[in-house]
């Protein structure tokens, strides 16, 4: 499928219809994939000149060749498993760092956040704690820098945050930033 073929199905998908953009979204992604897994592919051949240009190129596609070195893992032997792995490893750690430095500004930002107008409108829907923006970059900033909760715990820890003062939760997001771990990730890019 085309490029301008895609452009025109994305500009008008009905944003109602589910079906649609599932499909459409299924769609994307194989195409976004096709390349980045010809390359892994390519890579894991025993064919050395395929092989050479696969690893030279899997090196410059960045956080691209993450999902085709997850999908080709099984099929790579030993040796080609683990460097498939660093390959993962290392540009995911790169798109958190990434993620990390945009986020550093908004732990910032205390602007509030508009509450939903669903919220609003509807008297037995019980209205959400104002948020600002830096409890938002506090939260997701835990979800990312946090891995071994489930989605309960995280969701408990959140409710937890967003139940303290605002003088408590500024404590905590200066903590945070302030935290050796917060350190090793907010490097500039």
């Amino acid at each position: 499928m085309s490029n301008s073929k895609i452009e025109s199905q994305i500009k008008s998908v009905d944003p109602d219809n589910m079906t649609a953009v599932e499909d459409l979204a299924t769609k994307i992604k194989a195409l976004a994939r096709q390349a980045p897994a010809t390359i892994v592919e390519m890579w894991l051949s025993e064919d050395r000149t395929a092989s050479k240009r696969g690893r030279e190129l899997i090196a410059e596609i960045e956080e691209l060749a993450i999902r085709p070195a997850l999908d080709h893992f099984s099929k790579a032997n030993g040796e080609m498993q683990v460097r498939l792995m660093h390959i993962a490893v290392e540009q995911q750690l790169e798109m958190r760092r990434a993620i990390v430095v945009r986020l550093r500004p908004m732990l910032e930002d205390q602007s509030m956040l508009p509450v939903s107008k669903a919220a609003l409108i509807d008297p037995d829907e019980e209205l959400p704690v104002p948020l600002r923006t830096c409890d938002e970059a506090y939260l997701l900033l835990c979800r990312l820098l946090t891995v071994d909760q489930d989605e309960l715990e995280t969701e408990q820890n959140e409710e937890a945050f967003l139940e303290l003062s605002v003088e408590k939760r500024n404590a905590r997001i200066k903590k945070a930033i302030s935290s050796k771990s917060w350190s090793i990730w907010s490097r500039s890019e």
